[in-house]
């Protein structure tokens, strides 16, 4: 029984850490760009008090309702029948969107590792994604997830530390950051495409109800809440602000491309992990909601989705591969990364990231 697999306070650390600084990280120095080192972490500290607040309150509704499963659950209570609908539409929409952003950036990294500008390897590029993240979808639990989360985080950490260094020592575009907004070079769009992307930074909480839900004991999950958000907040202030102040205007997005030939190839091979790994959490998330859905609501037998037989087994792969399908078909409609995750927090960032 799957219901048995439970996690740690610790693994869900590697967990909340792997979905959530992942992708977020690598727009954030653009996004500074655009705002202001000031106003650029006057933003990224305020998205951090308010989605902190909004956390604990997801937090302290699940252990009165320890029968809640997510937030299409909690908007039920709210607003009924209808309020869960929405709400789990813009759930699946984020998960979606963020599973394409993985094979964006999958692709994105081959692209940097292989040299090839040629739009067919862009593809191909984007079809191995597909393919690896498809095959690590396939275990149905996050104990099985937890430990892949681990290397997400020390992957992550390490490509962007090397990538930082690099940047540092380097210096591209030193002298051309900014304090304030850059005005004469950005517009209100630039800013709002900004203030999306670091919200999308903190997307993390998509997570947090299943998180409980596998943990041997929810009422630890306050310590790896904390612990989470202060590795968190402190990636995020380092990385956009210092990445910036040395790469200048025009820093990339992802951050990773700002560095050197040599070491931006380093770089994104060492964070194969954590652009493989936080996708795939994402999208075992929008699975379990659907095949929870299926076996709950359609076949009105919810204790198949927990059974470790071919019924349960079979309908879980079908959904992977059709949500994953999806997922490289939006990442070829909207083959740009920054955009891409700009709309990410535009359709449904403000509603998840701050439990609105």
């Amino acid at each position: 029984d799957l219901r048995r697999k439970k996690i740690s306070w610790i693994q869900a650390v590697f967990v909340l850490i792997a979905e959530t600084i992942s992708l977020g990280i690598l727009s954030l120095p653009a996004a500074v760009a655009d705002l202001g080192m000031i106003l650029g972490a006057i933003m990224i500290l305020f998205f951090s008090v308010i989605t902190t607040g909004a956390s604990f309150m997801l937090y302290r509704l699940k252990i009165q309702y320890p029968k809640l499963k997510g937030f299409a659950d909690a908007a039920r209570m709210v607003a009924g029948p209808a309020g869960a609908v929405v709400v789990e539409t813009l759930n699946m929409l984020l998960l979606v969107f963020v599973m394409a952003a993985h094979i964006l950036t999958f692709s994105t990294e081959a692209h940097a590792i292989a040299g090839h500008d040629m739009w067919k390897c862009t593809v191909v590029f984007k079809l191995i994604g597909l393919i690896i993240c498809l095959t690590c979808t396939l275990p149905r639990t996050l104990k099985s997830q937890s430990w892949l989360s681990l290397v997400s985080c020390c992957s992550i950490i390490t490509a962007t530390m090397i990538a930082l260094i690099a940047i540092a020592i380097e210096k591209p575009g030193v002298g051309s950051a900014r304090a304030s907004p850059p005005v004469n070079v950005t517009d209100f769009a630039d800013w709002s495409l900004a203030i999306s992307n670091i919200l999308v930074s903190f997307a993390g909480s998509l997570a947090y109800f299943h998180v409980m839900e596998e943990m041997e004991r929810p009422r630890d999950f306050p310590k790896a809440l904390v612990a989470t958000n202060i590795i968190m907040v402190s990636m995020y202030i380092v990385v956009g602000i210092v990445i910036y102040w040395y790469a200048g205007q025009d820093v990339a997005s992802p951050a990773l491309g700002s560095a050197g030939s040599l070491i931006r190839k380093l770089s994104y091979g060492i964070a194969t992990p954590t652009i493989v790994v936080a996708g795939v959490i994402a999208a075992y998330l929008a699975c379990k909601n659907v095949h929870r859905f299926w076996w709950d609501k359609v076949r009105h037998q919810p204790d198949v989705v927990y059974e470790q037989s071919w019924r349960s087994r079979s309908t879980w792969a079908i959904i992977v591969a059709f949500l994953w399908i999806l997922a490289f078909v939006l990442a070829n409609v909207l083959p740009f990364f920054s955009p891409l995750l700009a709309l990410i927090g535009a359709i449904s960032g403000t509603w998840i990231c701050l439990g609105l």
